[in-house]
């Protein structure tokens, strides 16, 4: 459960640069929510990116460059 809950921590830095935020749900799946609130629930990480690009209609790279730079910056 603790890793779990690191991974969520880091996704959230990382999908936070695109105004995105993860949950954990019940240990089984992740909510990936817009600011506006709409919400999807998705079963694992590949699943979780798929839908960041689709919400956000921008192509997520978590190994980017520029986000890793804007990431250690903050």
């Amino acid at each position: 459960m603790r890793d779990r809950v690191r991974r969520v921590e880091l996704l959230n830095r990382v999908l936070g640069t695109l105004s995105l935020d993860v949950d954990d749900w019940m240990g089984t799946a992740y909510v990936l929510r817009t600011r506006t609130g709409e919400a999807v629930l998705c079963a694992d990480l590949a699943t979780l990116f798929a839908e960041a690009e689709r919400l956000t209609g921008r192509k997520v790279d978590p190994l980017d460059g520029d986000l890793l730079a804007r990431w250690s910056a903050a």
